[in-house]
């Protein structure tokens, strides 16, 4: 399936890579020729699914994982194909990312748990533009 549910999900908020960019132009000698995977948190679609619940429970809004073949996927009209290509290119060719390495480079991340906490009125919002 193009979502394994064993498959862990590197998360990050965009928001959090403008310290690190910011750092690597302040001191382009540590930068300069390497390769620095980023992720902020690790997990997979159960745990999303359920992180997601625990959140918005009170919304009552119901999450659910559905595994669908790549195939399936890409042929399903209500699916965006520019996300499926993310995700295939996500789940099959991106490099690892190392969680400990952003966190020292912006000690301010947020976890998926804390992001969608924190931002809760505005995914409500735009759950109800998707569903």
């Amino acid at each position: 399936g193009i979502v394994d549910s064993k498959l862990d999900f590197d998360v990050m908020n965009y928001s959090d890579i403008g310290p690190v960019v910011k750092l690597a132009f302040e001191r382009p000698n540590i930068f300069i020729g390497k390769t620095i995977g980023l992720t902020v948190d690790r997990i997979d679609i159960n745990k999303v699914v359920e992180q997601m619940t625990e959140v918005f429970k009170e919304k009552k809004l119901n999450w659910r994982y559905e595994k669908l073949s790549w195939k399936e996927y890409q042929r399903d009209k209500k699916n965006n194909r520019e996300l499926a290509t993310l995700l295939d290119f996500h789940c099959n060719y991106a490099p690892l990312r190392d969680v400990r390495t952003m966190q020292a480079l912006n000690p301010n991340v947020q976890t998926f748990s804390e992001y969608i906490s924190a931002n809760q009125k505005r995914l409500t919002k735009l759950f109800k533009l998707v569903t």
